[in-house]
């Protein structure tokens, strides 16, 4: 979402970083309310709605963008998404701790953290590869269906490497690749939504990776021990 938000929609640092707080907040009250509130409900099922909500808001944020911004929709799933994690880490550590026996349970949060951790650093690395990855088949297939003197230079535009960029750079390319008579405006609109489609698939392929991890959730015990 960050490079999203600053390099089309316009945020700046201090804005993308406020906006953190829509998930950061919901999470924090979710992870310390939510053991509270739901004593004697089962801890799968539990962590089950937290990768629900996860889902949800996954979904909706790749419905959230637009070629040249977001829609306030945005805000509601940012929230959805941070709200999912803390009822998730609200009975995970629970979860895992309940089923081995006590000298490892006092190993197994230090443990789910360093997994945690490598997890979000695989996770970052591997959806940033997909944007990009997904940015370029994009940007091909747009450019390749523009008609006229366009086209030639779309192809030169491409075998640049067209990545992730904003607005002005892309329309920088276009002039740099000789497309004149307002053309330039057509490839922009047009890597423009490459982007936004690029940035739409890589949430979507997110919520089906939770997904997966939704079904791994039969396993969880039922009820905790002790």
């Amino acid at each position: 979402m960050t490079p999203y938000l600053q390099l089309v929609a316009g945020f700046s640092a201090l804005q993308t970083g406020l906006l953190s707080l829509l998930s950061g907040i919901p999470m924090l009250l979710c992870a310390m309310l939510v053991p509270k509130l739901v004593k004697k409900t089962r801890p799968r099922l539990v962590i089950r709605v937290g990768y629900g909500l996860i889902i949800a808001g996954a979904c909706s944020m790749a419905l959230s963008f637009e070629p040249h911004g977001v829609t306030p929709l945005l805000f509601f799933a940012t929230s959805l998404v941070g709200a999912g994690l803390g009822v998730v880490n609200s009975q995970a550590n629970n979860a895992v701790a309940s089923v081995v026996d006590p000298v490892a349970a006092q190993q197994s949060g230090g443990i789910q953290g360093t997994a945690r951790n490598v997890g979000m650093a695989l996770g970052t690395a591997i959806m940033g590869s997909l944007l990009l990855v997904t940015m370029q088949v994009g940007a091909s297939a747009e450019l390749s269906a523009l008609e006229g003197d366009a086209v030639g230079s779309a192809a030169v535009m491409i075998q640049e490497e067209i990545s992730f960029c904003d607005d002005a750079t892309y329309e920088e390319l276009a002039v740099r690749s000789s497309v004149e008579g307002g053309d330039e405006k057509v490839v922009v609109e047009s890597l423009a939504a490459a982007r936004c489609n690029a940035a739409s698939v890589s949430m979507l392929v997110l919520a089906g990776i939770v997904g997966v991890a939704f079904i791994g959730t039969r396993h969880i015990v039922r009820k905790l021990q002790g």
